[in-house]
């Protein structure tokens, strides 16, 4: 058996990551994940500080994504497929079959495209 997603369906994964992060909810007034877990998913570990719980890869000190905020955090999969979460903008951003040093400078642009106007 195969499971095939469409990027809809992925971009649910980051919301109701940023739903546990402070961000909103399912639209009925409840979380849609603890937050006790998302705190242990944005954990950092002993052995690699860059990683969290769960296949959460967190920004840890910008190691991994200099141009994103610290809080940032991305679930990473084969072909770097990826679902990043920015709580601080609020946004979830899915990448398919992108470099991985790349993903650092989408996340810039988007975050520069998508700052207020003075």
């Amino acid at each position: 058996m195969r499971l095939r997603l469409a990027v809809a369906g992925i971009v649910l994964a980051g919301v109701f990551a940023v739903a546990g992060c402070g961000g909103g909810d399912g639209g009925g007034g409840e979380a849609l994940t603890k937050e006790e877990w998302i705190a242990q998913a944005l954990t950092p570990t002993g052995p690699q500080p860059t990683y969290g719980f769960m296949n959460y890869f967190l920004n840890t000190e910008q190691r991994q994504w200099p141009s994103a905020p610290p809080s940032t955090f991305c679930h990473l999969g084969n072909g770097t497929n990826a679902v990043c979460v920015l709580p601080d903008h609020d946004t979830v951003v899915v990448l398919r079959w992108i470099r991985g040093n790349a993903v650092d400078g989408v996340l810039k642009r988007l975050i520069e495209a998508t700052r207020p106007a003075p």
